[in-house]
C-alpha cells in the first residue's frame, strides 16, 4: 500500500503540482503501523527488519519472510502503478480502459 500511494502522488505525472504528498504517505504510515504494526511489529521498511534482526539475533528465515513480503509488496505496487496509470508510461487514451478501472476499483475496495 505504501508504494503504491508514493507512486501516485509522488512519481504520478498527473499530480506534478502536488505539495500533499508527504501529508498522504504520512496517512499511509500511520494506518499501517495501527493496522498491522502489532502483528508485524511496524517493520515496513526491508533494512529495518534486517536491522532488527541482526540486533536481536533472531532466526534468518524470519527475516527472509519479512524481507521477501516487503518487497514482493513492492513489485506487486508497480504493476499495479503500471496498469491503474498507463498514461504515465506513454499510453494516449482519452478514456481509461476497462482493466485500468477495474485494478482502481479494486485497489480502491482492497485498501478500505
Amino acid at each position: 500500500m505504501l508504494c503504491f500511494v508514493v507512486l501516485n502522488v509522488a512519481v504520478a505525472k498527473k499530480n506534478s503540482p502536488n505539495q500533499f504528498y508527504g501529508l498522504a504517505i504520512g496517512f499511509v504510515i500511520v494506518a499501517g503501523a495501527f493496522g498491522a504494526g502489532a502483528v508485524s511489529g511496524g517493520s515496513f521498511n526491508p533494512a529495518v527488519s534486517i536491522g532488527i534482526n541482526t540486533a536481536s539475533m533472531l532466526r534468518m528465515d524470519c527475516m527472509l519472510i519479512y524481507v521477501v513480503a516487503e518487497f514482493g509488496g513492492a513489485v506487486l505496487a508497480a504493476i499495479f502503478f503500471k496498469v491503474a496509470r498507463p498514461e504515465d508510461f506513454g499510453a494516449e487514451r482519452d478514456e481509461p480502459s476497462i482493466l485500468s478501472q477495474a485494478v482502481s476499483e479494486f485497489l480502491g475496495t482492497f485498501m478500505l
